[in-house]
């Protein structure tokens, strides 16, 4: 047909996968020679992939300096798309001050266990230089929903805009902390560190850029920062000293690996679960093992089981104390200078050397005594 002249269709074979790319160099030549090639985006095959998809990563450049989103969609017939994923990639331009970060945004897309049997995806950029050599999808084995559990949590204090530090009331591992600034057009480079108490020094656990930018007339905000299921009890969010830091308290959200309870479903639905026992009942004796659950129980076999979800946010909160405004996590103060313990540390050393010192004491003067008795003269006789 008119308008296709010069327009060549490249079907690459990569592990398996087939990547089709639309080169319309041609058309541009036969355009004349002002006129600039540009692909806008490109279909993979990935019909054999048969189990759910957890998470797409893209080996790509693109220009520095502007900030480029990322569409992914899916399709059986090619006609028609549902969205599945989108991200916003910036990376620094190479004459850009050394403080700033080299590069925004995360190039790994969660696309939610996303059935993608027979299925095509389509990945687009809009009209930005972006040379894609490849994508990477991760696959899911298990059978049960496995997104992590995300918890709002309240505003702590912010008594300094380039740190932040708030303790935790609980001692749960946590998977990642969402981190949104306030306001719009922000970029602020960050790293996160914990401990669990304040004799600890600090140790660092991750280093990111939170931002918020209006880019193609849709805000954008990063993403969470993955802190590798770190249980911690106080956590500092440090902001670039080169930066002008955060201008009021950002909002946070915590996220966690979800948790999984087998239970004997007698009787009529619904049902309230009980997790995470306060005092003496959490012990391990608090839980029987799958083995009593189940007859004739195999490793994973709860994988097999009916899935049934709980809903956190109608979860009643017992043994802590719940934030007023809504927030399923209430930041408590970290705490500062030294603890009881230290206190009665330092108590006791003082009371020894004090101890040793009158001992010390005491023996000299039984030395100056004994001297003086061996210097004095006999009694005559």
């Amino acid at each position: 047909g008119t308008g296709l002249e010069g327009l060549s269709l490249r079907i690459e074979e990569r592990q398996g996968q087939r990547v089709v790319q639309i080169d319309a160099t041609g058309t541009a030549s036969a355009a004349g020679p002002a006129a600039t090639p540009t692909v806008q985006g490109a279909l993979l095959d990935v019909r054999s992939v048969q189990q759910p998809v957890a998470r797409m990563s893209l080996d790509a450049d693109w220009p520095a300096g502007k900030p480029v989103t990322f569409q992914v969609q899916a399709s059986k017939d090619l006609k028609q798309w549902r969205p599945l994923a989108e991200t916003v990639l910036y990376r620094a331009d190479a004459t850009a001050a050394p403080a700033a970060p080299s590069q925004l945004g995360n190039e790994q897309m969660d696309l939610h266990r996303a059935d993608l049997k027979d299925h095509y995806l389509r990945v687009t950029w809009g009209d930005a230089a972006v040379t894609l050599r490849g994508a990477t999808l991760v696959t899911s084995r298990g059978t049960g929903a496995r997104e992590r559990v995300s918890a709002s949590m309240a505003a702590p204090a912010l008594t300094n805009p380039r740190e932040l530090v708030f303790a935790l009331p609980f001692a749960t591992p946590v998977a990642a902390i969402k981190i949104t600034p306030q306001g719009s057009n922000v970029l602020i480079p960050v790293r996160v560190l914990g401990r669990n108490h304040r004799e600890q020094p600090w140790s660092p656990l991750a280093s990111a850029v939170v931002y918020k930018m209006v880019t193609g007339g849709k805000e954008q905000s990063n993403g969470p920062i993955t802190l590798g299921g770190a249980s911690l009890r106080e956590v500092k969010i440090e902001a670039d000293p080169k930066s002008p830091g955060f201008a009021a308290t950002p909002a946070m959200a915590l996220q966690f690996e979800p948790a999984q309870l087998v239970f004997l479903a007698s009787g009529q639905g619904p049902f309230t679960l009980a997790a995470g026992l306060p005092g003496a009942a959490a012990t391990a004796s608090a839980f029987l093992p799958l083995a009593s659950l189940v007859p004739g129980y195999q490793p994973l076999q709860e994988n097999t089981l009916p899935v049934a979800l709980a809903d956190v946010a109608r979860a009643d909160i017992t043994g802590g104390k719940a934030a007023s405004d809504g927030a399923l996590v209430a930041p408590a103060v970290a705490s500062d200078g030294l603890s009881l313990r230290s206190w009665v540390l330092w108590g006791v050393l003082l009371a020894g050397v004090g101890a040793l010192a009158l001992m010390a004491w005491l023996l000299l003067r039984q030395t100056q005594h004994a001297g003086k008795a061996s210097a004095s003269p006999q009694d005559g006789v």
